[in-house]
């Protein structure tokens, strides 16, 4: 098996979606807001909508290794249309 590029490359294409649900979205004890989606037909659990003073944008899954650092369970490069999209459809799951 061949070891994982972990250039970050910001020039990679963005994921094309052709749809989306949210299949579930919480506010934790913390106040982070935690949702699965679907994507194109594939479910990622434990997704965070991270706020920052740039914009909010969608954290796929990670995990912490035994170095202490996060890595990436899940990754794609979301179109800032279809982050605002599925946040606006997040929003929408947690006030029902």
């Amino acid at each position: 098996m061949n070891k994982p590029n972990t250039n970050t490359n910001t020039n990679k294409e963005y994921l094309k979606i052709s749809s989306f649900s949210v299949i579930r979205a919480r506010v934790l004890d913390s106040g982070s807001v935690v949702a699965d989606l679907k994507i194109n037909g594939i479910i990622i659990y434990g997704c965070f909508v991270v706020e920052t003073e740039r914009g909010d944008f969608i954290s796929l899954p990670q995990r912490k290794g035994n170095d202490g650092k996060y890595y990436s369970i899940v990754w794609a490069k979301l179109s800032k249309q279809d982050t605002e999209d599925i946040i606006a459809e997040i929003e929408k799951k947690l006030n029902e």
